[in-house]
């Protein structure tokens, strides 16, 4: 008999993900759970496991973009309970964590472990994934090691596999095309499938610019007070296994911000002429990787202490990089904190952030840098200054309003110690 298998609805109310790669081959003998492919969609990156024991008989949709409900493989198997002819198989069950087998660069398949971006880069540069060495976590190929690749070095022996010698499937589904090689410069346009990721950062976008009015304020503050805080207790917080960064100082400001200012912890809803007040405080963070933007969130930040925001911001960045972030580690935010000057050769100074659909306001936060001001006395020094891009929902938030919770977030930024024993 023969089993088709639908690529599942994963839970999170989407329609398509991107096969990322396939685990199996066309004539691999298979048991039930074991794990079939690698997908990526724009919440996660997950292996999929068999619902069946069998034999591979055709992989239909090689690599690219799969529709939720599209036949991706069939497997051969005497179960009559598995035929064609039975009732729809149940879903799933979808195992987020990674695998020892899918720890490997190249497969038992042929097939490399690469996220999208890099696989996209290399095609770029007309390089074959399957000759080059990776050096990146779980075996998987980096954007360095391309480089390494073009350069002359880490090339790799290709694996000889039935799928290396064997012919590629073609899809049964145009919804899937694999991409085209990209051209040399000078040869014309040329067009490539945006990820699931993608398509949601656009969405996304697209929705916050067109419902939300934005206005954005810049402003600065003197980080003097900020930095010899966290000098003070950086080597303390290391002992106890916290990396101390500003950001949970960020995040504490925020909350005073919100609790100073509650009418901007909500947002509204225009469908039903609403203005939603948030029950708790929770802070975005805007953190990018190699599978896309995300935003994973500090709930109750109001009731954690720095440490505790700090240790969670750690674990989150760690989730987010693994491709192992939850709806639930998403969702909720009251506000959002972006930081537009992370890269200290490339950073920005300011930005026009856009607001994460349906917040009422987001906090650019630039890196600190050097500056001459004019003090107190009337005479010029040089201070540590952090630039702020502060932009605002204005049906929600009016200016003279803004500007006051604007000024809230940078006396608690240039002050610590205050800030701290109020919060």
């Amino acid at each position: 008999m023969s089993y088709k298998f639908k690529l599942p609805d994963v839970g999170e109310g989407l329609t398509e993900a991107e096969i990322i790669s396939w685990l199996v081959a066309e004539g691999d003998e298979v048991k039930a759970d074991d794990s079939l492919v690698e997908i990526q969609n724009d919440k996660s990156t997950m292996e999929i496991p068999s619902p069946v024991s069998g034999r591979v008989e055709k992989i239909l949709v090689p690599e690219g973009i799969a529709l939720v409900d599209q036949v991706i493989i069939e497997i051969a198997t005497d179960d009559t309970v598995a035929s064609e002819e039975s009732s729809e198989p149940e879903q799933a069950e979808v195992a987020v964590e990674e695998t020892s087998d899918s720890k490997k660069a190249v497969s038992s398949t042929g097939k490399v472990k690469a996220v999208p971006s890099v696989r996209r880069y290399a095609r770029q540069q007309g390089v074959d994934l399957s000759m080059v060495t990776p050096t990146g976590n779980g075996g998987k190929i980096v954007k360095a090691d391309i480089d390494t690749f073009l350069a002359g070095g880490g090339s790799a022996e290709a694996p000889v596999t039935a799928a290396s010698v064997a012919p590629a499937p073609a899809a049964v589904n145009s919804a899937a095309p694999k991409p085209a090689p990209a051209p040399k410069p000078g040869e014309g346009d040329w067009r490539e499938k945006m990820t699931p990721v993608r398509k949601a950062i656009a969405k996304a976008m697209v929705q916050s610019r067109t419902e939300i009015p934005h206005v954005t304020v810049f402003d600065k503050v003197n980080a003097t007070n900020l930095m010899a805080h966290r000098a003070k207790y950086k080597e303390i917080a290391k002992e106890e296994e916290v990396r101390l960064t500003y950001l949970p100082y960020i995040v504490k400001a925020m909350v005073q911000l919100l609790k100073e200012f509650p009418s901007l912890n909500a947002y509204v809803d225009m469908a039903e002429g609403d203005i939603v007040h948030k029950g708790g405080i929770h802070i975005g963070i805007a953190t990018n990787t190699e599978h896309g933007l995300y935003v994973p969130v500090i709930k109750d930040a109001d009731k954690k202490s720095v440490f505790e925001i700090a240790k969670e911001i750690t674990e989150l960045g760690d989730k987010a990089a693994a491709g192992k972030l939850t709806p639930a580690d998403m969702s909720g935010s009251s506000a959002t904190i972006t930081n537009i000057g992370g890269m200290p050769d490339s950073g920005g100074v300011w930005s026009t952030p856009i607001i994460n659909f349906p917040e009422s306001f987001i906090m650019g936060i630039a890196r600190i840098a050097d500056e001459v001001i004019v003090n107190k006395d009337r005479e010029m020094e040089i201070a540590p200054i952090m630039r702020l891009s502060f932009a605002f929902d204005h049906r929600l938030v009016d200016g003279v309003e803004a500007q006051e919770a604007l000024g809230v977030f940078k006396k608690a930024l240039a002050d610590p110690d205050l800030m701290l024993l109020k919060n």
